[in-house]
């Protein structure tokens, strides 16, 4: 289903862009540049009727030439029938070619007026004609306008409405992507799901996200329903039938590991089957052997992800008490990780595509603020320019997202105190400017292992907020050992948040209101979740409104 939507989406987006492109165009070409030369053209018309009422009053005659040649560049030649020239108002007539072959001078004799778009021999420059026969007097009278005038502003037009064109696609493709993101949500919380199961820490999701939850809901009942088998039908009848009608691939071993039971769905997978033989001799991947060895070890219930032959499984393995047996089963999740890696994919490419087309408008804009004097236009680019800012920080904090989630840490010793006195260092500056007390307090912690840049990354990210949302009183950075955790504590007298929306603010674009929208795009607080996560690390946040907010981080030592 998944897979289906993803494919759907990504067809919609490609025929609203194919559709919205070629109507940008077409409204272009046949309606704003045609309607700009037809209306040109009725001008020169109106000029050159105007000229032949003045023929016979040379004074007036040359008055209105020198008038339109000076307040608004347009040319004046007068015919003769057989082509030859006797007036210009931009050139010596006697030096000119005979006129008899002009388009437009030959359609003006046929049908009493003409008009053509070409280059003039004379003035080696593209001009806009239009010609009128005056039949009273046998003459031709040409007036004419220089084209490149014409064609920047039509250019000049074109790129203003190119750059609104530009900009509405982009905010339509990131609201649609927003939007695809939150409605495929439960995909991308599928491992924090598997990584929780065993604790029942779930109801939430569950009530939420229901489809996926069954899956887990499933395995859960059908280790239920087989150990409560096991105790009341006779083992080697009733019990195969319940297994064979089970959708999952499912295997029973003895702690000695000897095969008991398995179903037709676990042979497919596992050719090499025989209740004669143990699992290591069937099960012919490391990783699933690895896990069953530690399983049988403690005797407790595992939850892991593997892959084989090309397919990722979610296995569950646990402990029948009653009947000391082990149960193993396997659900195929390969759709859902090829879902959620199309999706990290989507969000690179999406960003990378995006990023060069958003730095060249920007290029544009910061230009157009440049030359603009009227004060209103100033005030529309900047509008403009800081929703450009916008969309490139969107995209460069979903880049940073994809990449840590698309990377394992690399684990080196920190020294958490190190790391944060440089934090300090980086903010002091700015708590002056803000007239804010910062304060540092760090006790002595062991060192622990995990990754330098990303660990210093979160502590900044959440120093950061804490001054862009305290406007006086003070921020601290507290770091100290609890049992077998080192605590790094981010307090600030900040504007806080309300208590119903705590629980959100991790969640990927999600703002709080009360002011925080305006100084965010809601993906900071995503991105230091995620790398505590991979130290496999917490954080817990304490807040009230207008009081402040305490963001702990506990990291294992």
């Amino acid at each position: 289903m998944k897979k289906y939507l993803y494919k759907r989406f990504i067809l919609f987006i490609l025929i609203w862009l194919i559709f919205i492109s070629l109507s940008f165009f077409a409204g272009y070409k046949f309606f704003i540049k045609q309607r700009t030369i037809y209306y040109i053209k009725g001008n020169l018309k109106v000029f050159a009727l105007k000229l032949i009422e003045d023929l016979d009053q040379p004074d007036k005659f040359q008055e209105k030439i020198k008038f339109l040649e000076k307040y608004s560049g347009i040319r004046t030649t007068v015919i003769r029938m057989d082509g030859k020239v006797i007036f210009d108002s931009s050139y010596f007539p006697e030096l000119m070619e005979n006129h008899s072959n002009r388009p437009e001078f030959i359609e003006a004799l046929k049908r009493g007026e003409g008009f053509s778009i070409r280059l003039s021999p004379t003035l080696n420059k593209n001009l806009l004609y239009f010609a009128i026969f005056d039949d009273k007097r046998d003459y031709v009278i040409r007036v004419s306008e220089d084209f490149v005038k014409i064609y920047d502003f039509l250019r000049k037009f074109f790129y203003d409405l190119l750059l609104i064109y530009i900009i509405f696609i982009l905010i339509g493709i990131l609201i649609s992507f927003i939007f695809f993101e939150i409605f495929l949500k439960p995909v991308s919380m599928l491992e924090d799901y598997i990584l929780n199961l065993e604790n029942k820490k779930t109801s939430v999701l569950g009530l939420k996200y229901k489809e996926l939850s069954k899956i887990f809901e499933k395995l859960d009942c059908l280790k239920e329903k087989i150990e409560r088998r096991f105790v009341e039908l006779p083992f080697e009848n009733e019990v195969s039938q319940i297994i064979e009608i089970i959708e999952f691939p499912l295997i029973i071993f003895d702690k000695s590991g000897k095969v008991k039971l398995f179903n037709r769905n676990f042979k497919e997978i596992f050719t090499n089957t025989d209740t004669d033989k143990y699992f290591w001799e069937i099960i012919d991947n490391f990783e699933i052997v690895e896990f069953i060895e530690k399983t049988i070890q403690k005797r407790e219930k595992i939850g892991f992800e593997v892959e084989y032959k090309n397919r990722y499984y979610l296995g569950k393995l646990a402990f029948l008490e009653n009947s000391e047996n082990f149960l193993l089963i396997l659900y195929d999740i390969t759709e859902v990780k090829l879902s959620e890696k199309n999706k990290k994919n989507l969000i690179i490419n999406i960003s990378h595509e995006l990023k060069t087309p958003l730095s060249i408008i920007k290029g544009y804009i910061e230009t157009l603020e440049e030359e603009l004097k009227d004060s209103e236009l100033i005030n529309f680019i900047e509008i403009i320019k800081k929703h450009t800012d916008r969309l490139i920080e969107v995209l460069d904090r979903m880049l940073t997202i994809s990449e840590i989630e698309s990377h394992k840490i690399e684990l080196e010793e920190l020294d958490l105190e190190e790391i944060i006195r440089n934090v300090y260092k980086l903010f002091e500056k700015k708590a002056k400017g803000k007239n804010l007390k910062f304060i540092l307090d760090i006790e002595k912690v062991p060192k622990i292992k995990g990754d330098k840049l990303k660990i210093e990354q979160a502590i900044i990210n959440l120093v950061d907020n804490a001054f862009k949302f305290t406007e006086k009183g003070k921020v601290e950075i507290n770091l100290k050992k609890i049992e077998n955790y080192v605590l790094i504590e981010i307090k600030d007298t900040g504007i806080g948040i309300p208590k119903e929306e705590i629980d959100k603010i991790f969640e990927r674009f999600y703002t709080v209101d009360k002011g925080r929208s305006k100084k965010g795009i809601g993906i900071g607080l995503s991105i230091v979740k995620q790398i505590i996560n991979q130290h496999n690390g917490k954080i817990e946040v304490e807040s009230k409104l207008n009081e402040g907010s305490s963001f702990k981080i506990s990291l294992p030592v």
